[in-house]
């Protein structure tokens, strides 16, 4: 066990002595390990959250009257979203993973989370999710592993320095049905906010969210967006279409340089000062 918490201990910035005895103890807690010829590879802790234990509270936790210990994703995107039925989903929340530092980049992460979720079908739950301070690289590893991005907070977390987001994964039809609805609603929640909340949010980062969020269903004007690259149209009159347009096409941000996708989503999507130098 101290070669499993040492690994958590090195790459979680939070981890506590007081979480060896959650690890131990907590009788909602899954611990998976990966090893070789009794050397730990890697480690995951898996937290039960949502399901009948939730069923009763649901209603008064998906309308901000209630909060009980734990079940953070449940309970948090089920009164984001005013999803009753989502608070009572069978979640497992993988609250922390670890590979050890001479093995990463090697996919052991990977292996280990399809291991996870080979468990997670065994025993009928319903979604995995997993919550963690945003950034290129943690959103890249998350969405390999076939993550939806649902939710992005809107404050920096003081003790990361980052922008916290949640992300899930469905194991059956039902909740992909579920997942569908979610990632439509995070969607129009960043359209909504991109040139507020996170208007100073790296414009690389939003960019790396861009590519992976549902397409959204509004119809791109694209004879004015070609109107303003070709410069017959100034920015004021074809900035809101230029806008749908991106959201409309994101994954299209593929195709242009890291710097390019930058000035863009920072001057046409965050509003950003640099608009001023077209």
């Amino acid at each position: 066990m101290s070669k499993v918490f040492s690994l958590l201990i090195d790459a979680h910035y939070q981890t506590s002595p007081d979480d060896i005895q959650r690890l131990l103890d907590a009788p909602e807690s899954i611990c998976f390990i990966m090893f070789q010829n009794n050397r730990v590879l890697g480690v995951a802790q898996v937290n039960q959250e949502g399901g009948l234990k939730l069923s009763g509270l649901a209603p008064a936790i998906t309308q901000g009257q209630r909060r009980v210990k734990g079940h953070l994703v449940a309970q948090n995107i089920a009164n984001l979203y005013n999803d009753e039925a989502f608070c009572t989903m069978r979640q497992w929340r993988i609250g922390r993973i670890a590979i050890h530092p001479h093995l990463q980049q090697m996919g052991l992460g990977s292996e280990l989370i399809a291991f996870i979720k080979q468990q997670a079908i065994k025993h009928q739950t319903d979604l995995l999710t997993t919550a963690f301070g945003c950034n290129s690289a943690l959103l890249k590893f998350w969405q390999l592993a076939d993550f939806e991005l649902i939710k992005l907070s809107n404050k920096v977390e003081v003790s990361s320095g980052e922008h916290s987001c949640i992300c899930v994964y469905s194991l059956h039809q039902d909740a992909q049905h579920t997942v569908n609805n979610l990632t439509k609603e995070f969607t129009n929640e960043l359209q909504f906010q991109i040139d507020k909340a996170w208007k100073t949010m790296p414009s690389t980062l939003l960019a790396d969210i861009l590519r992976y969020i549902d397409e959204h269903n509004s119809v791109s004007q694209t004879d004015i967006v070609k109107q303003y690259c070709e410069g017959f149209r100034n920015l004021d009159s074809s900035q809101r279409v230029i806008r749908n347009h991106i959201f409309a096409n994101a994954k299209e941000l593929n195709k242009l340089t890291d710097s390019e996708q930058g000035i863009l989503v920072a001057c046409i999507l965050q509003k950003q000062v640099i608009c001023s130098s077209i």
